[in-house]
């Protein structure tokens, strides 16, 4: 027993000697082994006794930060990064690492800041374009288009010619207005992009379509949509259409805006001059700013006298239409009132009644009224004047969400090119898959 006392103690006293005498070095390839084979609780282990022996190795300690991150021990992780900024300030993937860090947690301001300092220090320029790609992308998804505008900004001073960067600072431009630059920034690659397949140019000649068309410049626009085969960007194309207009114009036209109608149907026509359904809301436009108080008694009494019902409401509608137009609201309510008590399911006089209290600015009665005859009506295009009513009140009234629902709710029906508009007004801008960018990982054998 005594025998088997004294070689377990000179074994263990030769193996603390052992240690003792063993360089960072030795426990650093100790550590790397028991990494590469996923042992990241002795990796950790080894770099501490390491770091014992060298504290002021900073890629041991980045390699200690990098197994706590694999463990998910992220405040732990947070912490031995730190130090290794303490000990090398421009140690870029630490601070690499940290972004990602913020990441899991979702915390976007530390996203920001560790990849904005990962750019100050990285030299190779490939990398700096993806740190900054993806703060751009984090902004952009958040909703903070301006930070995101200026970090592809600074991208785009890195290089002029990463047919990436480009896209996404002319896509971008497009959505602040800056239509111009949006437009350069593509024309200067379009020989570059001019190699790559359809499927892959397809999104920079609609960004480039999209600036054009913005710039009023209608027949470039066309060209550059020419080049585009996909049903998904033609979809979107549709929507730059005279006769989309034309129908966004009818809808206001319906809803009494007259200056959103008038805007709309201009509009179509500068897209297709002499386009028929933009003429004719023009012409209507032009006849409600005529005054028609001399003749409105006279057919009045007209109608008084009218002894065919279906005729009668038809004049009475006329009527009750002229003095909504002279802001003569309460004798126009009484007038659609009378078509509607011998016809209670006329779905415009209905209309026309709601209008009143819109263009009084009464939103909340807009809004009550709209809602009892929606619940009324099953069928969803007959709801769909309704609805959209209902939303702008909803808009106007300074409920936004409420009013997204409702302009959604058309998407399927008659009234889509209106309610998209809405939509893309209310929330300005949309996060689509384009921004789902990744950032690159830190390198594993950094040095």
């Amino acid at each position: 027993m005594r025998q088997l006392l004294i070689v377990f103690l000179l074994y263990y006293c030769s193996g603390v000697l052992l240690a003792q005498h063993q360089s960072g070095l030795d426990f650093y390839v100790k550590a790397s082994q028991a990494k590469k084979a996923g042992q990241y609780e002795q990796a950790i282990q080894h770099y501490e006794m390491a770091l014992q022996r060298e504290p002021t190795n900073h890629f041991y300690l980045y390699e200690k930060g990098l197994c706590e991150f694999i463990l998910r021990r992220y405040p732990n992780a947070t912490a031995t990064l730190n130090s290794v900024i303490k000990l090398r300030n421009d140690y870029v993937p630490a601070y690499v690492l940290l972004a990602k860090i913020a990441v899991a947690n979702n915390d976007s301001k530390k996203v920001i800041e560790n990849l904005n300092m990962a750019v100050r220090y990285e030299k190779d320029n490939n990398k700096k374009i993806n740190y900054r790609l993806y703060a751009m992308s984090r902004l952009f998804r958040e909703g903070n288009i301006q930070q995101a505008y200026e970090q592809i900004q600074q991208a785009y001073q890195i290089s002029q010619e990463d047919t990436a960067v480009v896209y996404f600072y002319a896509k971008i431009n497009n959505l602040l207005g800056k239509y111009a630059e949006s437009e350069m920034a593509i024309q200067k690659i379009l020989p570059k992009i001019a190699k790559q397949p359809l499927a892959s140019r397809e999104k920079y000649y609609y960004e480039l379509g999209y600036a054009q068309f913005h710039l009023e410049q209608y027949e470039k626009a066309n060209n550059s949509w020419k080049q585009i085969e996909s049903n998904s960007f033609k979809s979107r194309i549709e929507k730059f259409s005279a006769k989309n207009f034309a129908a966004v114009a009818l809808t206001y036209f319906r809803m009494y805006e007259d200056s959103l109608s008038n805007y709309y149907a201009e509009k179509a026509l500068a897209i297709e001059k002499g386009f028929p359904a933009a003429h004719v809301i023009l012409v209507q436009l032009a006849k409600r700013k005529v005054d028609h108080s001399v003749t409105l008694p006279q057919l009045q009494n007209a109608a008084q006298h009218e002894p065919n019902p279906i005729k009668r409401r038809e004049m009475l509608m006329n009527i009750g239409e002229q003095q909504f137009q002279l802001g003569r609201f309460e004798e126009a309510n009484q007038t659609f009132g009378q078509i509607l008590d011998a016809d209670p399911t006329n779905q415009k006089a209905i209309l026309m009644r709601l209008l009143i209290p819109y263009h009084r600015k009464d939103y909340k009665t807009t809004i009550t009224a709209t809602e009892n005859v929606i619940r009324k009506t099953a069928d969803e295009n007959a709801q769909a004047s309704f609805l959209f009513l209902q939303g702008l009140a909803y808009k106007k009234s300074g409920q936004k969400e409420n009013a997204i629902k409702n302009f959604r709710r058309l998407m399927s029906t008659s009234l889509v090119n209106a309610a998209t508009i809405e939509i893309e007004q209310l929330t300005q801008f949309y996060p689509d898959e384009d921004f789902n960018l990744k950032l690159i990982d830190p390198p594993e054998n950094a040095k």
